[in-house]
């Protein structure tokens, strides 16, 4: 596709643009990362997945009928490892 030599020189010139512009690119990621991490305090989180899946998905509908018949649809997991 590409020939090693095209792949060399496009390598050298990419590189020595992060050189080049390596305090830009350190506090663009610096400003990126700091303005996501006000963002932070928003993010809320739904460990329900039932309700995440759509109203007629037909095991989103049997896993409300067997919450409904049992009480509950909790998922558990036990991992054992035995020798």
């Amino acid at each position: 596709m590409f020939s090693k030599r095209t792949i060399t020189f496009y390598m050298e010139k990419f590189a020595a643009f992060v050189v080049k512009a390596r305090w830009f690119i350190i506090v663009f990621v610096i400003a990126v990362s700091v303005l996501l991490g006000f963002q932070i305090p928003k993010i809320k989180i739904n460990s329900d997945i039932i309700n995440s899946l759509p109203a007629n998905d037909k095991n989103a509908v049997l896993m409300r009928q067997i919450g409904e018949q049992f009480g509950g649809n909790r998922l558990r997991m036990a991992i054992l490892d035995c020798d």
